[in-house]
């Protein structure tokens, strides 16, 4: 019969195991918008939304027309990494138009049985500075969500937030 592992063995196990998930991690530090003082470039990274990065771009550009925009990370001082989620519901009852000849519930026109689908953009966003090998300097966090045609887009939101802490960063 084997004897069971001691504690200690299956301490250091778990610790190698806790050490093994964690490698490879970004490490996290926090700051705050003041440090975006005298940043000359940015980096945009919205991963495939390419529409989304341009929206950001353009109102960055127009606002802070000495900031530049990088194309890659490692040409960046502060880092804007943003994510858009679309969320599209048809509601089960639905829109009743009605026409022709006829009140609404007479049924003496024309009913049109349209559903009603209801948009949602939510937008999640950090600007960092990255200061080496995975590891990151968190200065501003951003969640916004467009619910109505009259909202902005989150990431005009998230850019229009951007733009507001550099300059007061910036005076």
């Amino acid at each position: 019969m084997k004897a069971a592992p001691s504690a200690f063995v299956m301490l250091m196990l778990v610790l190698t195991g806790v050490m093994w998930l964690k490698a490879g991690e970004v490490r996290h530090e926090y700051g705050g918008p003041a440090e975006m003082k005298g940043a000359k470039a940015v980096f945009i990274d919205t991963g495939s939304q390419l529409t989304v990065r341009t929206a950001i771009a353009d109102t960055i550009r127009k606002e802070l027309p000495g900031l530049t925009i990088a194309e890659r990370i490692d040409e960046a001082e502060i880092v804007l990494d943003f994510t858009l989620e679309i969320d599209r519901r048809t509601a089960a009852g639905g829109i009743v138009i009605f026409g022709g000849i006829g009140t609404p519930g007479s049924h003496g026109g024309v009913d049109i049985y349209q559903p009603a689908e209801t948009t949602w953009e939510y937008g999640r966003g950090l600007v960092y500075r990255p200061l080496g090998k995975d590891v990151i300097r968190i200065l501003m966090e951003f969640r916004g969500q467009k619910s109505t045609i009259l909202q902005r887009s989150p990431a005009r939101q998230f850019a229009r937030k951007f733009v507001d802490e550099f300059q007061k960063a910036n005076r």
